[in-house]
């Protein structure tokens, strides 16, 4: 069984892959007060190597802990013990809201280049779905812009997923869409598909022009218009916000009733 223990803090290194390859000083600030408040909640969890320690999760809390200047930490023991040390990252770790999905794929990348776990593996030791990993993992195939803008938290994982299959000459444009106005991922497909169709149009031979005026109905593609003037045009400049009914409801009404006054 893990043992419970102080130990210098001075005898405790990082961990040699991190959960969180970026970590916000903010957080850090938050936590310390926290530790300084309260005491160390939870025990850092740690093996020994050697003479030292090496942190296997709680290097936050190890970081918060330096900061304050504190000269020991309370950790939990788990050296001798057979068990997948990055299991209990995982368990620890995967699933709080402040562990962002872009660091997530760094780690689970770095871990299986170290590790050469199987798919079988990888979901043991996080308890998650080959689709979970999966989406996770992709996205290193897929525009560094994206990552980097969900690593800053300006996206969504869902957003990321769907703006890595826009056909390259648009992305950029509807990155900086979503990262503006955080539109839900839906308005991100239907966006995809305007932009495939477009693809598609310029790739096909020329056909006859429509009348002027005459719009053309694209089946099952959704093009949403403003709630303002109702207008789709110029939908790359939409934003969304959060607003009661009753409070489109008067917009609404004042804008009929300013029409009607002339």
């Amino acid at each position: 069984m893990p043992v419970n223990k102080t130990i210098p803090l001075h005898l405790l290194d990082d961990p040699e892959i991190a959960m969180r390859s970026e970590i916000d000083d903010g957080y850090i600030d938050k936590l310390a007060a926290e530790i300084a408040r309260d005491g160390l909640i939870n025990p850092v969890a740690v093996k020994k190597v050697s003479d030292r320690y090496v942190v296997i999760a709680g290097h936050c809390r190890t970081i918060a802990k330096r900061k304050l200047g504190h000269e020991t930490i309370e950790v939990r023991d788990y050296t001798g013990e057979n068990i997948n040390t990055e299991r209990i990252k995982c368990r620890e770790n995967l699933g709080r809201r402040d562990v962002n999905d872009a660091g997530i794929a760094v780690y689970l990348a770095e871990i299986q280049e170290k590790n050469h776990y199987t798919m079988q593996e990888l979901e043991e030791m996080t308890g998650e779905s080959e689709d979970w990993i999966n989406k996770r993992l992709s996205l290193f195939a897929g525009d560094k812009a994206v990552f980097d803008a969900l690593m800053k938290g300006q996206i969504k994982l869902g957003h990321a997923l769907v703006l890595n299959r826009f056909p390259d000459e648009y992305r950029a444009q509807h990155l900086q869409i979503v990262i503006n106005s955080t539109p839900p991922v839906r308005v991100v497909e239907d966006f995809l598909k305007q932009c495939k169709l477009i693809v598609m149009q310029q790739t096909q031979p020329q056909q006859e022009a429509p009348a002027p005026g005459a719009a053309t109905v694209v089946p099952g593609v959704v093009i949403e218009g403003c709630e303002i003037c109702k207008s789709s045009e110029l939908n790359w400049t939409l934003v969304y916000v959060r607003i009661h009914k009753h409070c489109l409801d008067m917009i609404h009404r004042s804008i009929d009733d300013a029409q009607k006054g002339g």
